[in-house]
């Protein structure tokens, strides 16, 4: 019989070219820059309750975490809230659906807070959080923050 014997040349050769073969298609890994944005809330001119607080924003690789705490809110409120591109004064579109956006529910103490997760990583310089008079977004506006990168 004559059998064949593996070559372990061969073999390291075709193992050195497997992992050369894999650090080239990830390439080098270098940490991505987190990125941040935090504003304070400020009432609406019209708003019956003014409403204070502040959202603030984390980006990292592959997601962005938005967190708004309330103050002085109407207790046992249901408010709804989002964060889209744009300042305050201006229009723009959300950063995400808005079941994506918790509602916030307001304590006894006129306190309440919400988080969000948005499966992507945002980074442009300037967004607006709202924070509206109805869960689903009824576009009352009663308090807004002007979210600037590294601010």
């Amino acid at each position: 019989m004559n059998a064949r014997r593996p070559n372990p040349r061969r073999h390291t050769v075709w193992t050195g070219f497997l992992a050369a073969s894999m650090v080239a298609c990830l390439g080098p890994t270098e940490p991505v820059e987190i990125l941040q944005w935090q504003a304070p809330l400020a009432a609406a001119p019209d708003a019956a309750t003014p409403i204070t607080g502040s959202i603030a924003m984390v980006a990292r690789e592959l997601e962005t975490r938005i967190g708004v705490g309330i103050r002085d809110a109407e207790p046992g409120a249901r408010l709804g809230w989002h964060v889209r591109s744009g300042r305050c004064s201006g229009s723009g579109d959300a950063v995400a659906p808005t079941s994506v956006f918790p509602v916030i529910v307001v304590l006894d103490d006129g306190q309440g807070r919400a988080e969000a997760v948005v499966r992507r990583r945002l980074s442009g310089n300037a967004y607006a959080g709202e924070v509206f008079a109805d869960p689903d977004g009824s576009r009352i506006v009663l308090a807004c923050a002007n979210l600037d990168r590294g601010a």
